[in-house]
């Protein structure tokens, strides 16, 4: 039935497979606390395993009507002010909040405005190259209901890289 079950019993860390029943959708986290590789399905799947979710790790599932929308995305990283060096590799991470099957990243920056990316399936993306400056970026999901809020706004920013140390001069014996 529909509901948010977190006390599976015997299917705990037990689940390879799901069947969907009709008109709802089903979202599977590793956590029994409906966080941590949460994952959607409209559709049964006999193979947990080549998933985000994977099999024997399902801890609780919510169940809801496939007309819902997808609830909002939980941000995870880069956490709150994070301040990040050019040239690093920074990965924008997030939690599916249910329901979703797809997200999109708006970031916004003092250097280049605002960007909207691409739907994707991957709760993260890697940005390479980003320059000095101010970022603000924020998910949300879809699925076969429609588009899910965005998430609060989270801030980080790029700064440039320390000099190197001068070394220390030594003295001529």
């Amino acid at each position: 039935g529909i509901g948010s079950f977190n006390s599976l019993g015997s299917l705990n860390d037990n689940a390879a497979s799901v069947l969907i029943g009709a008109d709802v959708q089903a979202t599977l986290y590793l956590s029994s606390t409906y966080q941590q590789r949460g994952e959607t399905f409209f559709t049964a799947d006999n193979n947990l395993s080549d998933n985000l979710i994977g099999a024997n790790t399902t801890s609780s599932l919510q169940v809801v009507a496939n007309t819902q929308v997808p609830l909002t995305p939980t941000l995870k990283l880069p956490v709150e002010g994070s301040a990040l060096t050019v040239g690093d590799v920074t990965i924008l991470f997030w939690e599916n909040g249910g329901g979703a099957i797809e997200y999109q990243v708006q970031l916004t920056s003092t250097v280049t405005g605002t960007v909207v990316l691409s739907w994707q399936s991957d709760p993260l993306v890697h940005l390479e190259s980003q320059e000095a400056g101010a970022y603000t970026w924020q998910v949300r999901g879809r699925n076969e209901a429609g588009e899910g809020p965005w998430s609060a706004a989270r801030t980080f920013s790029i700064v440039a890289p320390l000099p190197a140390p001068l070394p220390t001069p030594i003295a001529p014996p």
